[in-house]
């Protein structure tokens, strides 16, 4: 037979004729018992390549090319693994080793949409986040009850705090706060020179309420809403 066919017996006539080798043959080329010669057609194993790879393969499965198991992988898709990647990556990993087990110590880039960060082959939490009852990272409660968590992913990941809704963000020295709408409009409604510290500290200034008694605000506060 010429190249790219193989000799094959019919039984009825019993008189062999030439067949074209497998389809999924490299190359198009086979032995003369129609197994493939030269590996499989990219996607394909077995000694006639009849089989598709996992759809969860990248690259090569068969034997020839890969130099394993026919049917074992080169390297799986992202979130799998093992020999056939036919398996899940660990939870807190994106991707993982393709062969070394699922533990959490297995990755090797973690999920964008969580608070973490490589460290080895170890997706810990970022600075600010804590662990949940589930082992995923979050971003910790703020100790201000006027803030809310926020994780923030552009130009980095990060862990911050945001004012609640109803609130407005307030800067004083070299730290912010969040205060209720009431408040900002009680102190926009004064003049420096109205100011007084009354039962106040030192550092903080007596604000009429209107509605209710008077609140203490640090000075540093009011001075940056008066001069806004």
């Amino acid at each position: 037979c010429e190249e790219g066919s193989y000799p094959r017996m019919n039984l009825t006539t019993d008189i062999a004729r030439c067949e074209t080798c497998p389809i999924g043959c490299k190359n198009g080329k086979c032995h003369k018992d129609g197994t493939c010669s030269e590996g499989c057609k990219l996607g394909r194993f077995g000694r006639y390549c009849v089989y598709i790879c996992p759809v969860t393969c990248i690259g090569a499965c068969d034997a020839a090319a890969t130099g394993y198991q026919d049917g074992e992988c080169t390297k799986c898709a992202d979130g799998f693994r093992g020999k056939f990647c036919n398996k899940p990556c660990h939870k807190m990993c994106s991707e993982c080793k393709q062969r070394g087990g699922d533990g959490p110590a297995t990755c090797t880039s973690c999920p964008a949409d969580q608070a973490t960060v490589l460290v080895g082959s170890k997706c810990e939490c970022i600075e600010g986040a804590s662990r949940d009852e589930e082992g995923l990272c979050q971003c910790d409660d703020p100790k201000d009850p006027n803030k809310d968590s926020f994780f923030e992913l552009r130009p980095r990941k990060l862990c911050r705090e945001i004012c609640k809704d109803g609130t407005r963000e307030v800067f004083g020295n070299k730290e912010s706060t969040c205060m209720t709408k009431k408040k900002f409009k009680a102190v926009m409604r004064l003049e420096f020179n109205d100011l007084e510290e009354g039962d106040c500290a030192n550092d903080e200034w007596k604000i009429p309420m209107p509605d209710s008694d008077s609140e203490c605000i640090r000075k540093d506060f009011v001075s940056n809403i008066l001069q806004e």
